[in-house]
């Protein structure tokens, strides 16, 4: 082989290198960034704050499983024609009195979350869990919206395995079928330290979807003549 196809050589062994770097650097980059909506939410707002988008995603936490369902995007969003706001109960989305989003099925309210006061059956009898929590409203200005990541589990509660007598909560994929999303959402909100942001003045509407949602995406708008 001569000098020069030998330069060659190594010039298109330094090219070709260089390229399965960049497509190494290229995928890293891209998973990095794939899950950072979900993770990051939307620009959350406390009680008193700017409002804006409220972003709570639910993980699979523990139980008996069963094949992954398909996610659901319940979105409350708010107009007005004049300067105003709503407010949503943020609590605890394991509760029908703690959140703003309340699915049912057949008529009944589902656990669409774990609830940290209750360990779950993977775990139990012996888990931390958390004491009650403070009321915790988020404001929605005009333009804005409040947002939850259903995963399509949901919690029933069930004995523990291990510890017959107490209770736990099993994780289990929710049928497939006709549900009820109940949107609900107030005009103010009220409290004393150390929990100052409860809901008052609680408006609610209904709108029907089947799980899994082909879109996603379920919705309801709050018009104040916007």
């Amino acid at each position: 082989m001569s000098k020069t196809s030998g330069a060659a050589w190594v010039r298109l062994s330094g090219v070709m290198v260089l390229v399965v770097v960049l497509c190494v650097l290229v995928l890293a980059c891209g998973s990095r960034s794939q899950g950072f909506f979900d993770e990051a939410g939307v620009g959350a707002a406390g009680a008193g704050g700017q409002g804006g988008t409220t972003s709570t995603t639910t993980e699979p936490q523990g139980g008996s499983g069963g094949s992954s369902p398909s996610e659901t995007r319940f979105v409350l969003s708010f107009i007005s024609d004049v300067e105003e706001s709503i407010w949503v109960n943020e609590t605890d989305p394991a509760w029908t009195s703690g959140h703003w989003l309340t699915i049912e099925r057949g008529g009944t309210a589902i656990r669409k979350s774990m609830a940290c006061e209750t360990c779950s059956c993977d775990e139990c009898p012996n888990c931390p869990v958390c004491g009650q929590p403070c009321p915790t409203a988020i404001e929605v200005v005009s333009g804005g919206a409040a947002d939850y990541l259903w995963s399509g589990f949901e919690y029933p509660s069930a004995d523990c395995p291990s510890a017959p007598g107490q209770t736990c909560l099993d994780q289990v994929a929710a049928p497939a079928g006709t549900y009820t999303a109940v949107f609900c959402w107030g005009l103010s909100y009220e409290g004393t330290p150390p929990c100052p942001a409860d809901v008052v003045d609680i408006h609610c509407a209904e709108v029907q979807f089947v799980h899994p949602d082909p879109d996603g995406l379920v919705e309801y708008l709050v018009n104040h003549g916007g």
